[in-house]
């Protein structure tokens, strides 16, 4: 649409992707909080993100009970297929980390449960 125009900038897809607040600020293994590790990882793997703190509860079902929960909104771009294999093995890292059963991820017009990982990346 734009590929004469020399002043936008295709940044590739979008990804928003939910985290519970209460678990981000919760202290990793490295002495930062969860947060501040995903914060880090965003930047440097894919050169940015938005993050957003959310006024509204998030409602999502965990065998028979019902949580509730204040989310966090985060948005990244990232262009290349091997850039989607980087970013989804991320979110299953993130998810392992922070003791999720799953994220709630949407990618274009599809979204998704990500699910974490058993072993830590390399």
């Amino acid at each position: 649409m734009f590929e004469n125009d020399p002043e936008i900038i295709d940044l590739g897809r979008m990804a928003i992707f939910f985290l519970p607040a209460t678990k981000l600020q919760k202290t990793a293994s490295n002495g930062h909080t969860h947060e501040q590790n995903i914060d880090e990882a965003l930047t440097h793997r894919f050169q940015g993100f938005t993050k957003q703190s959310m006024p509204w509860e998030g409602h999502y079902r965990m065998g028979s009970e019902v949580v509730r929960d204040n989310p966090i909104r985060y948005e990244v771009s990232f262009k290349g297929k091997n850039k989607v294999r980087e970013f989804v093995a991320l979110l299953k890292t993130v998810c392992r980390e922070i003791g999720e059963e799953s994220m709630y991820l949407t990618m274009g017009e599809n979204s998704y449960l990500v699910k974490p990982n058993s072993e830590p990346s390399p």
